[in-house]
């Protein structure tokens, strides 16, 4: 009986391995690899898109608005203060893993520790600023992220080893793990208190000690040399420096409806693009399954494969858009009750998958060190995007912020599009 099941399974497994070969005439696309790794970052993406609309479910019914727009407003602070600590290095880890240079990691995170010590000095100040003014919560919440600014996220560096080495099941295995317990710290802390620094606390303290438990088992056990490209402290700094004017921008949102309308309105706007933005973060595992792909091809190959795939993933993401647009006043009045006056809201700002294929362009780019064209991208759309939001959000509030976010998602496509198309 069981030699009958196992001939089954191998039989199974042909078949499936013949169609999947049968579909890439049409796909135009690896279909065993992106089944193969496909598999284990959709187990990832369905886990974080639970734990993400778990958490956002928790603090719209267990905290006050106030007091989680107070929330939101900080972790935007947080994207600025933490410029310093070179987000670019990921990526540009991932590119050295995959060329064997395995020692890349520890100097990464060194390298990215060092310089986030910037990002504390930063925080202490605006700690100072807050404890003057006489609002010790936000002087309180702003120390304590000054004290985890350098080690929160330089720690998720382990990943790049893992896409480097296209260990996508292990990489799941590990992002549950941290997200799992981290969650369950954070929600038990709502249970509890609705202290903004207690939840604060919970949040950093946990990820840092559980990520910084991950990146020793990872370093240890998949690493098996010590080499280091010398190109990637350079490359790095290049990546993170073309992003400094996208995280201003995408960060600004928040901070100007705080300024100009108040914390509540930060926790409608942040409820109503909560969803879409899991859907977008969802499909970015894709770029990661295919950054190693495209670091090993020939640009002008990928060149003319790509717009096929692209044209695809604007149709599924066509369908999930309608899909979710019709859906979204029944989800919101069952799991956000509080925030109905975000549905609308919600349903415009999902528009903005429709531009997602372009992360491809991207990721093309970074695979292939286009440090031009990458700086070009990167720098003409949040320029636009940070004039917009400096003239809509003060007069239309989260309409506004609505508004500059697809009209900058509609520059940045023009502007990836045509580069594209110039590069060979």
């Amino acid at each position: 009986m069981i030699a009958d099941l196992e001939k089954s399974m191998t039989n199974l497994k042909k078949r499936a391995y013949t169609l999947l070969r049968w579909s890439e005439k049409y796909t135009k696309t690896d279909m065993v690899y992106l089944a193969e790794g496909g598999f284990w970052l959709f187990l990832k993406t369905l886990f974080s898109a639970a734990i993400s609309f778990g958490l956002s479910v928790a603090f719209a019914n267990l905290l006050p608005k106030t007091t989680y727009g107070e929330y939101r407003y900080i972790f935007s602070m947080f994207g600025l203060l933490a410029i310093p600590t070179l987000a670019g290095m990921g990526p540009a880890t991932t590119k050295s893993v995959t060329q064997g240079y395995e020692g890349t990691p520890l100097m990464a995170l060194r390298t990215k520790i060092k310089w986030g010590v910037l990002g504390s000095i930063a925080s202490a100040g605006v700690a100072i600023y807050y404890a003057v003014q006489g609002n010790f919560v936000l002087a309180g919440a702003f120390a304590l992220v000054a004290l985890f600014i350098p080690f929160v996220d330089s720690l998720s560096i382990y990943n790049s080893v893992l896409t480097g080495k296209k260990l996508f099941r292990t990489s799941t295995f590990y992002e549950i793990f941290i997200q799992g317990t981290s969650t369950l710290v954070i929600v038990a802390t709502l249970f509890v208190t609705n202290n903004l620094v207690f939840i604060l606390t919970s949040y950093f303290l946990t990820y840092t000690i559980v990520r910084f438990v991950v990146f020793q088992a990872v370093v240890k056990k998949y690493t098996d040399n010590t080499n280091i490209d010398p190109k990637t402290t350079s490359y790095g700094k290049h990546l993170s420096l073309m992003g400094i004017l996208g995280t201003v921008s995408a960060a600004l949102d928040s901070i100007l409806l705080w300024q100009f309308i108040g914390p509540a309105q930060v926790a409608v706007y942040a409820i109503a693009k909560g969803m879409p933005l899991q859907i977008s973060a969802a499909f970015q595992r894709l770029t990661t399954l295919a950054f190693p792909k495209f670091a090993k091809q020939d640009f002008k190959t990928i060149k003319k494969a790509l717009v096929h795939k692209m044209m695809l993933m604007f149709i599924i993401m066509a369908v999930i858009v309608i899909v979710y647009v019709l859906a979204a006043p029944y989800i919101f009045n069952l799991f956000f009750p509080a925030y109905s006056e975000a549905v609308t809201y919600s349903q415009f700002f999902a528009l903005t998958l429709l531009f997602f294929p372009q992360k491809f362009i991207g990721t093309v780019f970074q695979a292939h060190a286009r440090t031009k064209a990458l700086y070009i991208s990167t720098t003409i759309t949040p320029i636009i995007r940070t004039f917009l939001a400096i003239a809509l959000i003060p007069f239309f509030g989260i309409a506004g912020a609505v508004a500059t976010e697809l009209t900058g998602k509609v520059i940045n496509f023009a502007v990836v599009l045509y580069l594209f198309t110039r590069n060979d």
